[in-house]
C-alpha cells in the first residue's frame, strides 16, 4: 500500500495530465486509478484505523496529518470517500483537531479545481 503514489496517480490523471496536455481526462485510466484508491482506503480502514479514533490510537499523530493530506488531495478526483464512511469520519476528526489550519491549507487546492 502506497497512499502517496496511488493518490498522486489519480490526481495526475484527473487534474494535471489534462492541464499539461490540453486533452480531456482519460476516463478509463481514471477509473483504474480510482479503483486502486478504493483498495488503498479499505486497507487504511481495516489495517490502520480499525476501531481507533486515529491511525495510531486515540490521539492525533503525525501519521494522521500526513495521511489526511494525501487523502484530501484525491477528493478533487471525485467522490473518493463516498464508500468509506469510517475514513470520512476520521478525516472529519483530523480536520476538527487541526481547525482552522487544516481548512486554510487545503482551501486553495479544493477551491482551484471544481467541475
Amino acid at each position: 500500500m502506497n497512499t502517496r503514489t496511488i493518490g498522486n496517480k489519480a490526481f495526475y490523471t484527473k487534474v494535471l495530465a489534462p492541464w499539461f496536455t490540453s486533452k480531456p481526462v482519460d476516463t478509463q485510466q481514471l477509473q483504474v486509478d480510482l479503483e486502486a484508491v478504493a483498495v488503498c482506503y479499505r486497507q487504511i480502514e481495516n489495517n490502520f484505523l480499525g476501531d481507533s479514533s486515529f491511525l495510531c490510537g486515540e490521539e492525533i499523530s503525525m501519521a494522521d496529518i500526513f495521511a489526511a493530506c494525501e487523502i484530501v488531495q484525491t477528493t478533487v478526483c471525485g467522490d473518493t470517500l463516498g464508500q468509506h464512511p469510517k475514513l470520512q469520519s476520521w478525516i472529519h476528526r483530523v480536520q476538527q483537531k487541526l481547525s482552522p489550519y487544516f481548512d486554510e491549507i487545503h482551501k486553495p487546492l479544493l477551491n482551484s479545481y471544481k467541475e
